[in-house]
């Protein structure tokens, strides 16, 4: 027996569905992709920052060891310097957070609307093909007899 137009039609709604679902989740794969690599990357920027400038401080005072002035303001550079750092990537850590809390929310409203297109289409999909298998109702009626609970549903 060939499939109907509308036996067609519910099985292209149940992969369009499914399309929607990998698509949903491939979405939130790779933004959750983007936004870890944004924040690796910055985060590494502000440690290679933090290593140079320490290194840049040693050098001044390898240079001058005996300068206590020098190395007293070179301190207080560093100090200030390594107090912006930590400002930054405590802000970084935060936006990250933060937007990965908004990520997170959206992937999951988008899967949950592909996961209910989903469940529709498979049930309009188990009806129309029990509408016209013939073993259906006697396997329904079967299931029944053996499993009162399902019967009185």
């Amino acid at each position: 027996m060939s499939p109907t137009a509308k036996q067609t039609d519910r099985v292209q709604v149940y992969f369009d569905a499914l399309i929607k679902s990998a698509d949903a989740l491939r979405s939130a794969a790779a933004t959750s992709t983007d936004r870890n690599g944004q924040f690796a990357k910055q985060a590494s920027d502000e440690f290679s920052n933090a290593q140079r400038d320490t290194l840049e401080l040693s050098k001044k005072l390898a240079a001058a060891p005996t300068d206590a002035t020098m190395a007293y303001a070179a301190f207080m550079e560093s100090a200030v310097a390594a107090q912006a750092r930590a400002l930054r990537v405590g802000k970084l850590a935060y936006e990250h957070a933060a937007g990965t809390g908004a990520d997170v929310q959206q992937s999951f409203e988008q899967l949950t609307a592909a996961s209910r297109a989903t469940a529709e289409a498979v049930l309009a999909l188990s009806q129309e093909w029990a509408s016209v298998a013939p073993v259906a109702d006697a396997w329904r009626k079967g299931f029944e007899a053996f499993m009162p609970a399902a019967a009185a549903k």
